[in-house]
């Protein structure tokens, strides 16, 4: 019997398992920040106006915690994981206007680019340059 040596890595989920892991998560802290939003609202503390500029930011942190949980979960390629599940993110997000509001678009393009800018900052650390090793 040959001796193995153990390895302290956990088994790292599949990628699509992975990207839909994020997906979700995304999905769940975008819900969270609807209720403390609503909740914030209900209790007069703030203005509906202040959610304009507050939404790009809500979503590019849902989108930035869903892809490193994402990642988290795989342990590998982290750009390919970040971008596609901010990607799936934005596409579940365009899909809900479609299917229960008959397609009433609004602010798209903000949109797109804040989830996507958040799945980008959570797959920068992935982009930095290997240095170099002398001897």
């Amino acid at each position: 019997m040959k001796n193995r040596r153990r390895s302290s890595r956990r088994p790292s989920w599949s990628l699509p398992t992975g990207v839909l892991f994020g997906i979700v998560i995304s999905l769940a802290v975008m819900l969270a920040e609807a209720v403390l939003c609503a909740w914030l609202l209900d209790i007069g503390k703030t203005a509906q106006q202040s959610f304009g500029k507050l939404t790009p930011w809500l979503l590019a942190l849902a989108g930035w915690v869903g892809a490193m949980c994402g990642y988290q979960k795989v342990g590998r390629q982290r750009l390919v994981v970040c971008m596609v599940s901010a990607l799936g993110f934005w596409l579940v997000l365009l899909a809900i206007p479609a299917l229960v509001f008959d397609g009433a678009y609004q602010r798209v393009g903000i949109c797109a680019a804040s989830i996507l800018l958040g799945g980008l900052g959570a797959a920068m650390p992935a982009m930095k340059k290997p240095r170099k090793k002398y001897r």
